[in-house]
C-alpha cells in the first residue's frame, strides 16, 4: 500500500475534489488512490479540510448539477452504491432513461 509521500500533487488535490465536490466516503477515496480510511482522513485534516460531520455538496447523477445533502444520507448512499439525485424530476428521468440499472 502506497505512503502519503507516494502521492503527487494531482493526486492530493483529486482525494480534496472526491471528498469535498463528490462526498465520496473515505473508504472509497482510499480505494481509488490506493491508501487507507485513516491515512486520507490524515491527509485531508493536513489540508485543512473540516472532516467533521455536516451538510455536502453532491452531484446529481441524473444531470450533475450540484446540491447540499446531509452527510449522513450521502455517505449512506455511497456505501450501498446508490445514486443521489437533485429532484424527483431528475429521479424519475433516470429511471425512464436506464430503467432503474447503474450506468
Amino acid at each position: 500500500m502506497k505512503t502519503l509521500d507516494d502521492l503527487t500533487k494531482k493526486q492530493r488535490n483529486e482525494v480534496k475534489w472526491l471528498y469535498i465536490k463528490y462526498g465520496w466516503s473515505l473508504r472509497r477515496i482510499g480505494e481509488k488512490v490506493g491508501l487507507s480510511r485513516t491515512t486520507i482522513l490524515k491527509l485531508l485534516k493536513e489540508m485543512g479540510i473540516n472532516t467533521s460531520r455536516g451538510p455536502l455538496i453532491i452531484e446529481c447523477d441524473n444531470c450533475q448539477k450540484h446540491f447540499v445533502k446531509q452527510r449522513s444520507i450521502a455517505l449512506k448512499a455511497d456505501r450501498a452504491n446508490r445514486h443521489l439525485f437533485c429532484s424527483r424530476k431528475c429521479f424519475a428521468e433516470w429511471m425512464k432513461r436506464t430503467g432503474g440499472k447503474s450506468d
